[in-house]
C-alpha cells in the first residue's frame, strides 16, 4: 500500500513542473516505477518521485524566488553546499519582463551544467516560471481583495 500516491498532474504541481514534463521524466529509465491505479492511470509513490527529482537536480532541496529590483527580473535561486562546506544561493533560472508585458523563462548556467542537455533546462526554467504564475494567479482569484504576499512576489522559500 502506498503512503502518498501521486499522478501526473500530482507530481507536476508539486515539482512545479508541467505535466508533459513529467511525462518526459516518467519514460527515464531511472524514474521509479508506477503500480496500476483505477481505470488503468499510474500511481507513484511521492517520497520515491521527489528522491529522484532531489537526486536527478530537477528539483532543488531549497528554493526561492527573488526580485532583482523594479519587479522586471525575478531569480530562481536554490540553496547549496559549496566546495568549503558554507551554504550559498546558485541561480537557476531568471524570469524577465512584468505583469504587464508577459514573462520569459530563461536556464542559469547552473541549470545548464546540471541538465541532461539545454531543452531540459529550458523546459525547467519554463515549468517553474508557469507554476510560479499558476500560483500566483489561484491567489489572486481566492483572494481579490488582499495583498500577494511575499512569496508570490518574489521571494519563495521551500
Amino acid at each position: 500500500m502506498m503512503l502518498d500516491p501521486v499522478g501526473v498532474s500530482d507530481i507536476a504541481e508539486r515539482s512545479h513542473a508541467s505535466s508533459d514534463l513529467v511525462e518526459q521524466w516518467a519514460k527515464q529509465a531511472t524514474f521509479p516505477r508506477p503500480q496500476a491505479g483505477r481505470n488503468g492511470t499510474r500511481l507513484w509513490e511521492w517520497r520515491a518521485v521527489e528522491e529522484w527529482l532531489l537526486m536527478s537536480r530537477r528539483l532543488p532541496s531549497s528554493l526561492r524566488y527573488r526580485d532583482m529590483g523594479n519587479g522586471d527580473l525575478i531569480e530562481v535561486q536554490s540553496l547549496e553546499e559549496d566546495e568549503d562546506g558554507c551554504d550559498r544561493w546558485v541561480t537557476y533560472a531568471a524570469f524577465f519582463g512584468s505583469d504587464n508585458t508577459g514573462w520569459r523563462a530563461y536556464p542559469k548556467a547552473a541549470m545548464k551544467e546540471e541538465a541532461s542537455d539545454p531543452a531540459d533546462a529550458r523546459d525547467w526554467a519554463e515549468s517553474l516560471l508557469q507554476g510560479w504564475i499558476d500560483a500566483r494567479m489561484k491567489w489572486v482569484r481566492k483572494h481579490p481583495d488582499e495583498p500577494m504576499p511575499p512569496h508570490l512576489t518574489g521571494v519563495w522559500w521551500r
